[in-house]
């Protein structure tokens, strides 16, 4: 089972990608939450293998910028989800330290597929 975090301000994204994901049985939303403060706290308390954050909300200033690091920092995983330009959506995963990004108008057909694939444990070859 794979463990999921959903942070975006939208309560209505939050609603429906809980439901969509939902329908994965492998997959379960641990929370979801509209604010980063709630969602270093939740990441604290279950360590959830993927965080799905809304990279918008860490584009309000220096403040979220940090927290933004803070939150990936302490994250096994993060997929970046946001409705941004491609250039601006990699120019501002990169400055938190972020490498996959989804845009929401893709995130029903693509967003279980990542999650299962950064959440895979990385094998080690001999």
């Amino acid at each position: 089972m794979t463990t999921v975090l959903l942070v975006d301000d939208s309560q209505i994204v939050l609603k429906t990608t809980r439901a969509m994901l939902a329908q994965h049985p492998d997959i379960e939303v641990v929370g979801a939450v509209s604010n980063l403060p709630d969602a270093l706290r939740v990441i604290e308390e279950f360590l959830p293998d993927v965080t799905v954050l809304d990279l918008g909300m860490t584009d309000r200033g220096a403040e979220s910028a940090q927290q933004g690091r803070t939150l990936v920092e302490n994250s096994r995983a993060v997929v970046c989800i946001s409705l941004l330009e491609e250039k601006d959506l990699k120019k501002l995963a990169s400055l938190i330290g972020v490498a996959v990004c989804i845009d929401k108008m893709n995130l029903y057909a693509e967003l279980p597929k990542t999650i299962r694939e950064v959440a895979r444990p990385v094998s080690v070859s001999n």
